[in-house]
């Protein structure tokens, strides 16, 4: 999201930059928390007719251990935004003690030890659980996000036994009624082992990443992906019911070997063709639950590729629209 935290540095991840800065780590991260997202952009999206903000955080806000810096206080600020300009709030759990997968965004990159320590499963519970009370009485709190894109290869009985017991510990303190309970489905293939199982669950989303910048499209197979129609995986997304899925994830980003092509364009032409993909997406993820676009902000990046990442940019540049009331 922000390159230049990590210049002068190899680092690849949060972890590795902590570590990278040593002792200045503490007064870096703060000062990118403090600035990187503020009090303008909640209103900024209220402005446009928003009315929900995904907010992923690492279980070391809470639970620092070196090197991560911690920081509950900055998750407490933006819900006091979310209540200001009446935005609902996504807990999103994106980072859980042990790494749900390999990936950097888990906050460790290739540590992933979640689902094979079983530690790291208590740990997260427990984590689980210390959110679910410290924010019980936040009515702005309308989505608690268990698990972002656990491991493909993570064993459906394990995610299924991990879903049920993190559904109890946050019905102790979140009732069905204000609070959706959201599963992940990941990838989107995995629909049919997760979605709907939580059978005695109340008010239970289950998460998809539709991402269309994977594969190599021509600009129809690019439409086709919007309107459902990607490949059999995707029929099956609507067979499961749109009502109860929610797309946690999608962007404007297209396939490398599209790419090219759409930047080769006149602009007026890239606009509309940027258009014309934004249109179907939403025409399609609006029969969901609800969708949150990744990410609100990314800098640093060349710019056709950090506008198709960055909503602020693809409002206003023109490819998803001024309003969304």
């Amino acid at each position: 999201m922000k390159p230049a935290l990590f210049e002068g540095t190899t680092a690849t991840d949060e972890h590795s930059l902590c570590t990278a800065l040593g002792a200045k780590a503490e007064s870096v991260m703060r000062r990118h928390r403090e600035t990187f997202i503020t009090r303008d952009d909640f209103k900024w999206l209220r402005d446009r007719g928003l009315n929900a903000v995904r907010i992923p955080i690492g279980y070391w806000l809470f639970n620092p251990e070196p090197p991560f810096v911690g920081g509950a206080e900055v998750l407490d600020q933006a819900l006091n935004w979310c209540d200001e300009f009446q935005l609902a709030a996504n807990i999103d759990l994106h980072g859980l003690p042990g790494s749900q997968g390999p990936e950097h965004h888990t906050g460790r990159e290739k540590f992933f030890r979640w689902g094979k320590e079983d530690s790291y499963l208590k740990r997260s519970l427990e984590f689980i659980e210390q959110v679910a009370q410290r924010y019980k009485d936040r009515s702005c709190v309308r989505l608690f996000s268990i698990v972002n894109e656990p491991d493909v290869d993570l064993p459906a009985a394990f995610l299924k036994s991990f879903n049920e017991a993190a559904y109890d510990l946050i019905r102790k303190y979140m009732p069905p009624e204000r609070v959706a309970v959201v599963i992940a489905a990941f990838t989107e293939a995995r629909l049919p082992e997760f979605h709907r199982h939580l059978t005695r669950g109340k008010n239970v989303l289950t998460d998809i990443h539709p991402y269309a910048c994977f594969g190599k499209w021509s600009a129809d197979q690019l439409m086709d992906y919007v309107h459902w129609g990607r490949d059999s995986k995707v029929p099956a997304l609507k067979k499961a019911g749109p009502e109860d899925l929610i797309c946690g994830e999608w962007s404007l980003g297209v396939a490398g070997t599209l790419k090219p092509a759409i930047q080769a364009l006149p602009p007026d032409q890239q606009d509309a063709m940027m258009r014309t993909f934004a249109d179907g997406q939403l025409l399609a993820y609006n029969q969901t639950a609800g969708w949150f676009f990744w990410s609100y902000k990314v800098e640093s990046l060349d710019p056709f590729a950090r506008d198709c990442w960055c909503f602020r940019n693809a409002v206003e540049r023109g490819w998803l629209p001024a309003s969304f009331s």
